[in-house]
C-alpha cells in the first residue's frame, strides 16, 4: 500500500499543480469579467445621467420659458420686479420690512410667479438628487438657470421665510449656490485670457534715454 501511494504522489502533486493554474486562470478570468461589467455599469449610469440631464434641460427651455414668459408678460403689465443683482443668504432676513412688505403685496396680485417657481423647482431636483448629470446641464442651461434665480431672488426668499425646517425652493438655492460660483470661474477665467490676448498684441514697452546717457 505504501509503494502504491509513493508510486501514486507525483500524478497527485502535478494534478494539484495543474490545478492550482486552472484556478489562478479563472480567477483571472472571473476579475477580468467583473471589471469588464463593472466599466459597462459605469458607462451605462453616465450615459442614462446624461440623457436625463438634456431631458430636464428640455423641459426648461420648454415648459419652463413658456410659464416664464406669461408670468414676464403679467408682471411688465403689473409692474412686478423681483430681481436682485446681488444676492443673500435667500432668507426673509436679506430683505428690509419694507421690500418684503412690497413684495408680499406684489406676490398676491400675481397668478403666475408660483407657478413659474414649481417648474424651476422640479427641474432643479434632477440635478440636486443626481439623477441627471449636473454638469451636462450647467452647460446647457447654467447661465439662464442663474440669471433666473437672480430675476426671482426676492420672492424666493420672502417664501422661504427664515431658516426653517424643509424651507421651499431648497433645489434651487442647492442647485444656485453649485452653478454660480462655477459660472463666475468661467466668466473671470475668459476676462483672464481677453486680457492676456490684448496685452500680447500691444507694441513693445519702449523709453527714452535722457540727454547725456
Amino acid at each position: 500500500m505504501h509503494a502504491f501511494l509513493t508510486g501514486l504522489r507525483p500524478y497527485l502533486e502535478a494534478a494539484y499543480f495543474v490545478a492550482s493554474i486552472g484556478l489562478v486562470i479563472g480567477l483571472f478570468v472571473t476579475r477580468q469579467q467583473l471589471l469588464a461589467f463593472r466599466t459597462d455599469s459605469r458607462v451605462r449610469n453616465e450615459r442614462l445621467a446624461k440623457e436625463k440631464a438634456i431631458d430636464a434641460a428640455s423641459r426648461y427651455l420648454g415648459d419652463f420659458v413658456s410659464k416664464a414668459s406669461s408670468d414676464w408678460s403679467e408682471r411688465s403689465t403689473k409692474n412686478i420686479s423681483y430681481r436682485r443683482d446681488k444676492l443673500g443668504n435667500f432668507s426673509i432676513g436679506s430683505l428690509t420690512k419694507e421690500r418684503a412688505s412690497a413684495v408680499a403685496k406684489q406676490t398676491s396680485a400675481s397668478t403666475t410667479a408660483l407657478p413659474v417657481l414649481n417648474e424651476l423647482e422640479t427641474i432643479a431636483s434632477f440635478f440636486t438628487t443626481g439623477v441627471a448629470d449636473e454638469k451636462t446641464g450647467f452647460s446647457i442651461i447654467g447661465r439662464s438657470f442663474c440669471a433666473t434665480v437672480h430675476n426671482y431672488y426676492d420672492l424666493i426668499a420672502l417664501l422661504r421665510g427664515d431658516e426653517a425646517a424643509q424651507p421651499y425652493w431648497s433645489n434651487i438655492v442647492e442647485l444656485y449656490r453649485l452653478w454660480s460660483p462655477r459660472l463666475a470661474r468661467a466668466e473671470l477665467g475668459a476676462t483672464a485670457e481677453s486680457i492676456a490676448r490684448h496685452i500680447s498684441g500691444l507694441p513693445e514697452d519702449r523709453s527714452i534715454a535722457p540727454v547725456g546717457c
